[in-house]
């Protein structure tokens, strides 16, 4: 129950709520004992005494009694089930600010559909809890409620029927036990159809291509089937309560009805103290079922509640300044140079690089060449801080970047890469990144993008929605969207990803054009694997194995006849 705990941070800012509605629950309770005793008045003193003085008034009493109930169930309902939504999405808040702060290197520990999965499925769960835990606190002030009124009307009896309460709160500890160890599995099955379904919706072009459907298909039955073996299991034992407690509820009654019986034969007992002990002890059925089934089931929100926080509780390897114990420093202005110094960067146990320096003027556009896994996206990586270097420093004129609050060092930077990624909002929206813009601005961005044609063509222009991942959009038209964006952001630093290495040669040409306006005046990082891309840059670094094993001019490195020069044959023989 400790794992409980953990939320009380975020049922604080709702608390004046949460009294509201256990005050309402409690009040909800004395509904019981006031129809108990208009029972009794009913059965002795109209049914039985004939009192017509009573008749006429009574039945006004249940139907006033009742609409005051059903006004406060209402309001009670309405408060907890909207302040269980609220406390939801401060929670998907505090994952979804969790998810943008934490390294690359942590979040490619799990897969995405993992965490949608906790963010949705895990959350939801917790949701149902807080409906629980009101419960497991509610209920028992009906129970003490009803429970005294039966004690008053004889104490004898009641001690008697209480003795099946310890058969029941065994019972619920031990399915209880066995709820939470399948509920741990049950999540997991959840997180596999997440996983599943995004892959197959990401990667549908590759599925038909490759004829993949059935193979998904199986796979996700495979999941369905081991989801429907773990529900199984604690279907039997969330549904066990409820025959168990309707057998021991027969054993009572029926003793009650040959005890009470034997009452009202002997004239110490009248009707209406049986029909009102056995109502009140009916209603008391409904509390006690509530908070057994409530003690069950609150075991899948203890799982899900250590499934949430096992993500809040992620270590952020990528720091602020404060929290990291330095001083918070401004960008320099105007900067001169960045500095790479015995810069190495190890994944696990994986090194990818090893000892790299090297510095940047500002203005200068360097190129980063060299086979695939050599660590070219990896050193652009570490300027941007997505994670960070693991030996030496990277700086900019002698201050090392983790000295620059985050927002800070990353307004220096825009970015171009291969694999565009576009929201599925408007191109006005894409280009600007949400900041202030007007039509004019995106405009002039998507000019220098040479991407402006392409949005006059689309049936709403700045305002066309341009599709999950820019769906709606060729391969072209995408990368040129995501120039215009990089230029409206105007940052004096550009890293270009391979960012014409998916395109025909047509596009290419294009998107190349469009490049070189983008690169006037600012410090560029250019990695290509197409050679002929970088061979006007002011210096090309060659990459192998994490380390610089050459750098120079196109021509230069072409007269060292090394790596470079073999890289450059290999593309452009015949």
């Amino acid at each position: 129950m400790n794992v409980l705990k953990r939320l009380i941070p975020y049922l604080r800012p709702y608390r004046v709520s949460i009294i509201v509605t256990l005050l309402l629950g409690v009040a909800l309770s004395s509904v019981g004992i006031m129809a108990a005793k208009l029972i009794k008045i009913v059965t002795d003193d109209i049914f039985v005494g004939k009192d017509l003085e009573l008749l006429r008034v009574v039945p006004l009493y249940f139907v006033g009694l009742y609409v005051v109930a059903g006004v406060v169930r209402f309001i009670h309902l309405y408060i907890l089930r909207y302040t269980g939504d609220q406390v939801a999405v401060d929670i998907r808040s505090d994952l979804q600010d969790k998810y943008s702060k934490l390294g690359l290197e942590i979040l490619g520990r799990y897969n995405t559909g993992a965490l949608i999965s906790r963010t949705m499925n895990d959350v939801n769960m917790m949701q149902l809890g807080l409906t629980l835990a009101a419960d497991i606190i509610k209920e028992p002030f009906a129970i003490v409620a009803l429970v005294g009124y039966l004690l008053y009307a004889n104490w004898r009896l009641t001690l008697a029927v209480a003795i099946v309460v310890p058969i029941l709160v065994l019972i619920s500890k031990s399915l209880g036990r066995s709820v939470r160890k399948y509920s741990h599995e049950m999540q997991r099955s959840n997180e596999e159809f997440t996983s599943v379904t995004k892959e197959t919706l990401d990667g549908i072009r590759i599925v038909k291509a490759f004829k993949l459907e059935s193979r998904l298909l199986q796979r996700f039955k495979d999941v369905g089937s081991r989801f429907l073996f773990t529900r199984r299991q604690i279907i039997s034992r969330e549904e066990a309560v409820g025959p168990v407690f309707e057998f021991l509820a027969s054993v009572v009654v029926a003793g009650l009805v040959l005890y009470m019986g034997w009452e009202i034969i002997k004239g110490r007992a009248t009707t209406g103290d049986f029909i009102s002990f056995v109502g009140v002890l009916g209603m008391l059925q409904n509390p006690i079922k509530k908070l057994q089934d409530a003690h069950v089931r609150l075991q899948h929100t203890i799982t899900a509640c250590q499934r949430v926080f096992e993500v809040l509780d992620m270590p952020e390897t990528v720091l602020e300044p404060e929290q990291a114990g330095l001083k918070p420093v401004s960008w320099p202005q105007p900067w001169k140079k960045l500095q790479f110094e015995n810069v190495s960067f190890s994944y696990g146990d994986r090194v990818i690089l090893d000892g790299v320096n090297f510095e940047v003027s500002r203005g200068e556009i360097v190129a980063l060449v060299g086979p695939s896994g050599a660590g070219k996206t990896t050193l652009v990586n570490l300027l941007l801080r997505f994670f960070d270097v693991t030996g030496g420093a990277i700086k900019a004129d002698d201050i090392d970047l983790r000295c620059f609050p985050l927002s800070d060092l990353r307004s220096q930077f825009a970015m171009v890469n291969q694999d565009v990624f576009l929201f599925n909002e408007s191109v006005r929206d894409n280009v600007s990144s949400g900041q202030a813009s007007t039509d004019e601005s995106i405009k002039r961005a998507l000019q220098v993008a040479n991407a402006l044609a392409v949005v006059d063509g689309l049936p709403h222009g700045l305002d066309s929605l341009v599709g999950d991942r820019g769906t709606k959009l060729s391969g072209g038209e995408r990368q040129r969207i995501s120039i215009a964006r990089a230029v409206f952001k105007n940052a004096p630093i550009l890293i270009l990803d391979e960012a014409t290495s998916s395109l025909d040669s047509k596009s290419e040409r294009e998107v190349q054009e469009a490049l070189d306006h983008l690169v006037e005046g600012r410090t560029t990082f250019v990695i290509a694997h197409r050679l002929s891309t970088i061979q006007k840059a002011d210096r090309i670094l060659v990459l192998d194995q994490g380390k610089i094993v050459e750098q120079g001019t196109h021509d230069e490195l072409i007269k060292k006849n090394g790596l470079y020069q073999h890289l450059h044959s290999i593309q452009f023989s015949v």
